[in-house]
């Protein structure tokens, strides 16, 4: 999952939901200059973002549900048969980790 993250940041920009982008562009000014997070760490963040963004479609991001989390994180499974070493596990736990990461500057980001 390597990009760029002039690509990643133009990707936000050009979401259909921009409210999710202004959102996701400002934790990334704060991922970047108040918490000393590389561009990369930063950039993977709104990749996770930008895919969730697209699954929700034009919920606001205050008003999304365990369900909706679990629907999104559960779109990564894949078939024992194509990963009997369920490798995907850890691609759910850290999309997970990343949302919740989001999830908790949202909430107090205006504290």
């Amino acid at each position: 999952m390597t990009s760029k993250p002039e690509t990643v940041l133009k990707q936000i920009e050009r979401l259909e939901n921009q409210e999710h982008s202004e959102i996701f562009l400002e934790f990334y000014d704060c991922l970047t200059e108040d918490q000393d997070s590389t561009p990369r760490n930063a950039s993977t963040y709104l990749k996770i973002l930008r895919m969730f963004s697209i699954g929700i479609g034009s919920k606001k991001l205050e008003e999304v549900t365990k369900e909706d989390v679990v629907g999104f994180l559960d779109e990564k499974k894949k078939d024992p048969e194509i990963d009997p070493e369920k490798k995907w596990q850890r691609t759910w736990n850290d999309y997970l980790a990343r949302l919740i990461g989001f999830y908790k500057w949202l909430a107090n980001k205006d504290s």
